[in-house]
């Protein structure tokens, strides 16, 4: 003769499957909350030039230290610098420039190594020196200088700027420039 269960046998079957639901539903937040962890961790390894490098071909903002707002689609990244295309120019644009920038895809980043131009700052000013192109330097100051890039020293750079004598004669000058005072290099 088979042996019958009470009822609190059925009621222990079905805290039972009631428990292995909830150990399943906590193995899955722990997973869940493990994969955050692990997004997060990875995320806090992207170097801001990372970040720009995802950025290439997109339209982006960058607001300067002296309250400018570039708009642009960023080109390319070098070491220490960004080149953006503006409607008007195309700027190369120092870092150290950068008070802040918006827009581009913000949920994306590249190994910048894998864009970036192992050229730096100085280095795109010889190039354009080089071309001997025009060029126009945003000062921090609000200032502009223009003109064509003679010879960058390290962190200095020698234009040759035109500009009228009193009698209304152009004539070029040399203005040397502190790198450290540059917002934006335009050409």
């Amino acid at each position: 003769m088979g042996r019958e269960y009470p009822e609190g046998m059925a009621n222990l079957d079905r805290i039972f499957r009631d428990y292995e639901v909830q150990l399943n539903a906590a193995k899955v937040r722990g997973i869940e909350q493990d994969a955050q962890e692990v997004r997060r961790h990875e995320f806090s390894r992207v170097q801001h030039m990372d970040r720009f490098a995802a950025q290439i071909g997109e339209l982006i903002t960058c607001f300067t230290v002296d309250s400018q707002r570039l708009i642009g689609v960023l080109d390319g990244i070098g070491q220490g610098w960004i080149q953006l295309n503006t409607r008007a120019e195309s700027l190369v644009i120092p870092l150290t420039a950068i008070d802040f920038w918006e827009g581009g895809n913000k949920f994306s980043h590249v190994d910048a190594s894998s864009v970036n131009r192992k050229l730096s700052f100085a280095f795109a000013l010889r190039a354009l020196s080089r071309a001997r192109a025009d060029v126009r330097f945003y000062h921090v100051s609000g200032s502009m200088s223009e003109g064509v890039i003679e010879r960058v020293g390290a962190d200095f750079v020698e234009v040759s700027v035109r500009g009228e004598d009193e009698k209304g004669r152009t004539q070029r000058g040399m203005r040397v420039l502190p790198l450290s005072s540059v917002i934006a290099v335009g050409s």
